[in-house]
């Protein structure tokens, strides 16, 4: 069961800690492990430190009890050991464990010659210990960790009441006192709260050469605010019960956090702060910056998300859409701290954002404190996006693996978010691709030219994309490639029948419930409606749209879209 949120589990009867580090500091972060192990025995924890981790257990628990999957897993899991009953006995021992305890545990369960050092490391790399004598080196002296106390977590220091605009169902709407939206859907019986901040922009509005730069500064500004360094910023979300991350796409970019509802207020807080007032050091945007390059890097390692990534690179060429979120290796080594502080001054005080809140609140609470944590967050016409290009030509872009197996994905243009066929084009790629769909039958089952099939849509705010992706041994490229050209091509001269739409609808519709049990699907859900086109009516239509798909509608989607002679593919050609 997890201990920790820090790669820290116990197994049956397995204590386990783990980690990833570049080569160079590898031995340093095994050790600097080892001594805060030996630490514990010696002395035990701070008596906070072990209030700490209750809370983040509790919290867990919480969140595995929001989905239904979630529930059945957590009593399979007890039964499994003996009785579903013991869950509850456990969260006992949990609060009254004590500080002798824990450092009793270690003593009896972790002596260092019961260790065992597991290293998986690059070629070339020197080997890390590999004997008795070589694991010796880590008792070398470690200076240690300091032991965060408590967090004095920010307060609100005025109550501003937001403005009502609608209702719609368990939806309400509100405004700030700078007319940003508030959305606001109480769930009642929710154990967490959702809480977010996204803005119109992410990837699309990145300089051409500095790709990763609006990502770049979300992630820094989630590191530390002016109330709040690094290190008391992680404590003191810990301490919430949750934490606050930055993710970005094409088009948007946000900050968000999951706390129980008791914390509701101070997390508001912090993350208006995180926006707002956020410490924009130069160490700091390095260390964020030398990560995202790390990811980067690691990217072009990945045998199903390279391929995507050089196919839209090629599609997309010269528009925003074309370069990841994310930035390449290339671009991140030249963004400076100097441009994402430049970033924040423009973006990052006034945007056309929204704030969104689901869980277990009631709503002109939630609305009230959202309003008054941002209230300086000033509101900004919607920026403009060019249409997406595609070439008039197949284009293929192809990089090389030393590997015994070639992934492709081959691209072809789709509808936008805001096109009338964008549901059809979900329902074509249920059809067509998963378990049992036809070209994976096709391709994999009957002609065995693939490892893995898959078919899929994206749609972004200005355009979209629907594509296939395999992964076949070097030797059969060509015959996968045209397999796959014709079953796109199947799917016109023998069209959809009604009995296979229908398993695609319930599909669809099925895994959208499911997925909606999480408050932060729900949350990102409206995000999406609300930036990028469609509002909250989207989410009111979407159901009643895929019911009304045809399989004729299906064939003049594939007729329209899936043009072979102007299909893009991104291919890691193996050896």
């Amino acid at each position: 069961h997890d201990c920790c949120c820090c790669g820290l589990q116990l197994l049956l009867g397995v204590l386990l800690l783990h980690a990833d580090a570049p080569s160079a500091t590898a031995f340093d972060a095994l050790r600097t492990m080892w001594a805060e192990v030996r630490r514990l025995a010696a002395d035990g924890p701070e008596p906070h430190e072990l209030d700490r981790v209750r809370r983040l257990l509790a919290v867990r628990r919480r969140r595995r009890r929001e989905s239904m999957d979630g529930q059945a897993m957590e009593l399979a899991a007890w039964e499994a050991l003996g009785d579903q009953s013991y869950g509850d006995a456990w969260e006992a021992r949990l609060a009254a464990c004590t500080p002798h305890d824990v450092q009793a545990a270690l003593q009896r369960w972790c002596p260092a010659d019961q260790a065992s050092v597991v290293v998986y490391r690059p070629r070339g790399m020197a080997p890390i210990g590999g004997d008795a004598d070589g694991f010796a080196r880590l008792d070398a002296p470690v200076s240690p960790t300091p032991v965060t106390p408590p967090p004095t977590v920010p307060a609100l220091v005025r109550q501003t009441d937001a403005t009502f605009v609608e209702q719609r169902g368990a939806m309400h709407v509100f405004r700030t006192g700078h007319g940003v939206p508030v959305l606001v859907q109480r769930v009642p019986g929710m154990p967490m709260l959702h809480l977010g901040a996204s803005l119109l922009g992410g990837a699309a509005q990145d300089p051409g050469d500095q790709a990763g730069l609006a990502l770049l500064a979300a992630r820094t500004m989630a590191r530390a605010t002016l109330s709040l360094d690094s290190a008391a910023m992680a404590a003191t979300t810990e301490w919430l019960g949750g934490g606050i991350s930055a993710s970005g796409g094409a088009d948007t970019l946000g900050w968000y956090c999951s706390v129980p509802p008791d914390a509701a207020a101070p997390a508001v807080q912090l993350l208006a702060d995180v926006v707002l007032r956020p410490r924009l050091l130069p160490e700091t945007i390095e260390v964020e910056r030398r990560l995202m390059v790390v990811d980067a890097a690691q990217l072009r390692d990945d045998m199903a998300r390279w391929p995507m990534r050089l196919g839209l690179d090629a599609a997309w060429h010269g528009h925003p859409y074309g370069a990841p979120a994310a930035g390449t290796e290339t671009s991140l080594a030249g963004l400076t701290p100097e441009q994402v502080r430049t970033w924040h001054g423009a973006h990052g005080r006034a945007a056309h954002g929204v704030l969104v809140c689901v869980g277990d609140l009631e709503p002109a609470a939630a609305a009230s404190l959202l309003a008054t944590a941002f209230a300086d967050w000033q509101t900004t016409p919607a920026p403009a996006l060019a249409p997406t290009p595609w070439p008039t030509a197949v284009t293929q872009v192809v990089d090389t693996r030393d590997k015994k197996q070639t992934a492709m994905a081959m691209l072809f243009p789709g509808p936008a978010r805001q096109e009338a066929d964008r549901e059809t084009a979900q329902l074509v790629a249920a059809v067509a691709g998963g378990l049992g769909g036809r070209i994976f039958e096709e391709l994999r089952s009957r002609q065995s030219l693939a490892y893995t099939v898959q078919v899929f849509t994206a749609d972004r705010r200005a355009g979209g994309v629907l594509g296939g992706y395999l992964a076949t041994a070097p030797a059969r490229e060509a015959e996968a490639r045209d397999g796959l050209l014709a079953e796109f091509a199947r799917l016109v001269h023998d069209p959809i029948t009604p009995d296979e739409l229908d398993r695609a609808r319930t599909y669809v519709l099925g895994t959208h419930a499911i997925r909606r049990q999480s408050g932060a699907a729900v949350l990102g859900d409206l995000l999406d409606a609300w930036l990028l086109g469609g509002g909250l009516d989207a989410l009111d239509r979407w159901a009643a749209r895929i019911a009304a798909v045809t399989p004729e509608a299906c064939t003049a989607l594939v007729s329209r879209w899936c043009d072979a002679s102007r299909r893009v593919e991104g291919i890691v050609r193996g050896a």
